[in-house]
């Protein structure tokens, strides 16, 4: 066990404490006048010198080739990180090239730690995590030719950006992740534009959406922009415990789930697609959650009481075609 820094290695075992000293020719039974020491006095300098040059040697050495053994550091020191648990050194890197591109093109550029990031798994789930990060907004203008304008330049900065951050996310140790990552800007498979990596246990991703849209974060002046995120979390295998039974049990495809409300064993979910969304009450019945109602307007009344779903839950229903049960 490594001794917190100060604390003496001093044995409390008076024979080891005794097998010391006479080792280093100070044992109790000797008189001071008689003791022994394994190397002259006047050497002893020259040696600890001797010691102090070859250790920083050996780390200028390493330094130089880029190196440092793996027991240079404790294993538990905080000096050396082996996975992407602080991601701050590099979001400021992130930041700089985003604030050049925000200057350029009358933009502005933001942290935000309240950002999702949408990581599909190994076993092809969707799971939605918070993330933080920054993002980048772009003006961009309504005319047909100005779209047309604004998008090569949205995909003219997207690209600058993937080739920048792939190095930036190399050095940090990352690696790139495919099954998350769009293979082109006119790759549609997710929409957005995104190139994704990982280190455990943290899931980053650069998140372009090529629509023009409101400004996220309030810092403009009503003006519609294109948005460029990259954000971070830690949180995904977390996540996948809690997300992965309903995705599996509700077979929910090619979406993501988040917790509305819960009530008596009924759940009430909001599953979201990639530009679409819908609510799904389900139950827990004989070890597994099943759909009881879906879609995007309220249920039925007469369904929703023969199920026994508290109103909790599914908040209001139609009674007939054009009455709702409470009104507002």
């Amino acid at each position: 066990m490594n001794e917190p820094i100060g604390q003496s290695n001093k044995s409390n075992d008076p024979k080891e404490e005794s097998f010391l000293e006479t080792s280093l020719g100070t044992s109790p039974s000797e008189p001071p006048s008689r003791k022994k020491l394994l190397f002259p006095k006047a050497t002893i300098p020259v040696l600890i010198f001797a010691f102090l040059i070859i250790v920083v040697s050996n780390v200028i050495g390493s330094m130089r080739t880029g190196e440092i053994k793996d027991d240079f550091y404790p294993a538990n020191s905080a000096t050396r990180t082996d996975s992407g648990d602080d991601h701050d050194n590099f979001l400021e890197k992130i930041e700089e090239e985003f604030w050049d591109y925000a200057d350029q093109y009358g933009g502005v550029v933001s942290k935000n730690d309240q950002l999702n990031l949408w990581w599909v798994s190994f076993d092809g789930l969707n799971i939605i995590n918070d993330s933080s990060g920054v993002i980048l907004e772009i003006p961009c203008s309504g005319g047909v030719d100005e779209y047309k304008e604004g998008i090569d330049r949205l995909k003219n900065i997207s690209e600058d950006i993937t080739s920048k951050l792939q190095y930036i996310m190399k050095t940090e140790g990352y690696v790139y992740n495919p099954d998350n990552s769009s293979d082109s800007f006119g790759d549609l498979k997710y929409y957005d534009y995104i190139q994704a990596y990982e280190k455990t246990p943290s899931k980053c991703a650069l998140v372009v959406n090529p629509d023009c849209g409101n400004n996220l974060n309030g810092n403009g002046n009503g003006s519609m922009v294109y948005t460029i995120a990259f954000s971070c979390t830690d949180d995904f295998e977390k996540n996948y415990e809690i997300q992965a039974p309903y995705l599996k049990d509700l077979e929910i495809k090619d979406s993501t789930i988040s917790f509305d409300r819960e009530k008596d064993g009924f759940v009430r979910l909001n599953v979201n697609g990639r530009r679409s969304g819908h609510y799904i009450i389900a139950k827990f019945i004989d070890g597994k959650w099943m759909n009881l109602v879906e879609g995007q307007d309220y249920p039925s009344c007469e369904k929703i009481d023969a199920l026994g779903v508290p109103q909790e839950i599914y908040l209001n229903c139609w009674v007939g075609s054009e009455e709702l049960r409470f009104k507002n």
